[in-house]
């Protein structure tokens, strides 16, 4: 009898035998529910080490520290003078990557910020308490809180946070700037790298927008110069002067 014959024969066999061992008796059932049990802790620990690895890559290419103390994957350190920190958190019953980064300066206060969304526009249309910043890219596609309306479009308007808001927008609609700081959160377990990079990159780009426009606020108005001739003519004396 050749081998494939006698597979042909006993595999019949086999597999009848299998099927009754797991599914009609006791033991094969207590065998099957363990053998599932162990496949899906199996997986989910390598899904596990592949996200930590990938989280740890990300923490090498932007210089944060990678933080294994709690369940979940966790970053934190200073890039560009602006504090961050990037975690996975659990939300009821799901999971989201959260990316918080703090700006060196002090944001004006009460400031808050988030992209404007159906029931924005229709609180705004119905007269809702926002800023309107003055620019009409801005203003149609986010909504501004604050204390102090002047400062707060000063700081909008900024090239800088002006292009950062914009850039971010095209991206994502989850980041809220409040109590000081600038976040984001996305419903995932933080598995793609890429998107991880992308989200601690754009959060990082809007507090150092910040950063840069409060420091260019706070620099004393540089008098005009004074033309050549004036300069010539004036040779010291209180008289000359006038």
């Amino acid at each position: 009898m050749m081998p494939h014959d006698l597979l042909a024969t006993v595999t019949p066999a086999f597999i009848s035998n299998i099927f009754e061992f797991f599914f009609l008796t006791e033991a094969g059932y207590i065998s099957l529910l363990v053998i599932v049990c162990a496949a899906v802790f199996y997986f989910i620990s390598w899904m596990d080490r592949r996200r930590e690895k990938c989280w740890r890559r990300v923490g090498e290419s932007r210089g944060l520290r990678y933080d294994d103390s709690g369940s979940y994957p966790k970053l934190g350190g200073t890039i560009n003078g602006v504090t961050v920190v990037a975690e996975v958190i659990r939300v009821q019953k799901n999971y989201a990557v959260r990316v918080t980064a703090r700006p060196s300066t002090t944001l004006p206060e009460g400031l808050f910020i988030r992209p404007e969304g159906l029931f924005q526009k229709v609180g705004k249309a119905l007269g809702g308490e926002d800023i309107q910043v003055g620019d009409l890219q801005l203003d149609k596609r986010y909504i501004f809180q604050g204390q102090d309306p002047i400062k707060t479009r000063e700081l909008i308007k900024h090239p800088a946070v002006k292009d950062a808001l914009l850039s971010l927008q095209k991206h994502t609609d989850s980041m809220r700037v409040e109590q000081g700081v600038v976040y984001l959160r996305e419903p995932e377990q933080g598995r793609s790298e890429a998107r991880l990079t992308r989200y601690i990159d754009q959060i990082v780009a809007i507090a150092a927008a910040f950063d840069k426009a409060a420091s260019d606020l706070a620099k004393p108005d540089t008098p005009p110069a004074l033309p050549p001739e004036a300069l010539a003519s004036n040779s010291g004396e209180p008289g000359d002067w006038w």
